[in-house]
């Protein structure tokens, strides 16, 4: 410890991995103008920076969470307000289940409750230095429905992140399977 204040980590959060094809098939969809997503995923819970003393409890009460494997569908394109683009995924009830594990075992450990927005699974394909134009929301328009593919989720990840001029740099800290 230095100067009394313990060792920081990076931002962290609770992730499931996709598998290599369906993340090429996203970010063949960025367009020229966004700046694509490095490694899309799906984000089941955003810590931020912690005490370095919490990762080791918390992965442990993670690696405890129950579950099996299921399947999860992208489907459509969508933008937010500010303008990230994401494919959504079709509703799983297998998911919603994962994440109150997960959100469980955070507070728990961390004693930090759920989020109290509801939880609106995504993958974000790519991000933009300006709100996308009219012809960006209509290309999402038409694609509303369009089936991206499927996978298994086998598991899920504890992630640390670092920001930097050229997007976040992730760093797989454990993977609890299933």
């Amino acid at each position: 410890m230095r100067g009394g204040s313990p060792a920081r980590t990076g931002r962290i959060f609770v992730a499931i991995p996709l598998p290599a094809g369906l993340k090429k098939s996203l970010l063949d969809l960025a367009p020229a103008e966004g700046r694509p997503e490095r490694d899309p995923h799906l984000t089941l819970r955003f810590i931020g920076p912690l005490a370095s003393e919490s990762l080791e409890p918390l992965g442990q009460a993670l690696a405890e969470v129950q579950g099996r494997k299921f399947s999860l569908q992208a489907v459509g394109l969508g933008l937010f307000p500010r303008g990230p683009l994401w494919a959504g995924l079709a509703s799983a009830p297998e998911l919603l289940a994962l994440k109150k594990q997960v959100d469980l075992a955070i507070e728990k450990t961390l004693g930090l409750p759920a989020e109290t927005r509801p939880f609106q699974p995504h993958l974000t394909i790519a991000r933009f230095q300006r709100p996308p134009g009219p012809d960006l929301r209509k290309f999402c328009q038409e694609r509303s429905q369009l089936v991206l593919g499927s996978f298994e989720v086998q598991g899920f990840g504890l992630y640390q992140s670092h920001l930097t001029p050229s997007g976040a740099k992730r760093e797989l800290l454990a993977l609890i399977n299933f």
